[in-house]
């Protein structure tokens, strides 16, 4: 076969490959948040207690990065959707990393339990996924109330990394609202301010971990 002909088939094939690789990872994605959503709703509705709430934390550890929304809620790099941002990531020590990242992570499980306790006997749908970057796939479920026809119902968008066959989370958009972004604006307004700074994120943090709502 003469070589510009080889290059005009290899060109033909390759978006048929790549979508068909799109395709494999949204079915990957959308059968991973069913699965982890699954075995979230299967252990909430266990007698309370520390063993449910351990058991509760544990999956929730395997179903978000928690670490990676960390990372790009302080800039490393910038959520999703965000062209540039500023590095605070990089400005803080060993010691600051470890105390944002835990109580960032204590806020995402108190914000989602929220969410997830209030939806706990709602009807779920899991929307068609949509591609959003190259091995990241955003699913869509909404969760619809089984006894008030007119209650609207509660979307929450999962944005999955996958890599080769690990998947997680590394985003949560809630009614429209992405998790990253939002803690992002947040707190570069804090340490962007001289009178405030990093003594203020962790205040800040506290106080939204203390928060009845």
């Amino acid at each position: 076969m003469r070589p510009k002909i080889l290059s005009l088939v290899f060109a033909l094939a390759f978006p048929l490959v790549a979508g068909v690789a799109f395709a494999g990872e949204q079915e990957n994605a959308v059968d991973f948040v069913k699965r982890e959503h699954n075995g979230l709703l299967g252990t909430l509705k266990e007698p309370a207690g520390t063993t449910r709430e351990n058991a509760l934390n544990d999956k929730l550890e395997k179903f978000v990065d928690f670490e990676e929304i960390a990372h790009r809620t302080f800039g490393d790099p910038c959520p999703i959707a965000v062209a540039t941002c500023t590095n605070y990531w990089a400005t803080f020590n060993d010691a600051q990393k470890k105390e944002v990242s835990t109580l960032l992570k204590k806020l995402i499980q108190k914000n989602y339990r929220k969410n997830f306790d209030k939806t706990v006997d709602y009807n779920v749908t899991f929307a068609t996924p949509k591609q959003v970057g190259e091995h990241l796939v955003r699913v869509r479920t909404e969760a619809k109330s089984k006894t008030n026809i007119r209650e609207q119902p509660t979307q929450i968008d999962y944005v999955v990394r996958i890599s080769g066959d690990a998947l997680r989370v590394m985003d949560i958009v809630t009614e429209g609202s992405s998790l990253s972004k939002s803690y992002n604006k947040q707190f570069s307004d804090i340490l962007s301010n001289p009178a405030q700074g990093y003594p203020h994120v962790v205040k800040k943090l506290n106080e939204k971990i203390a928060a009845k709502k």
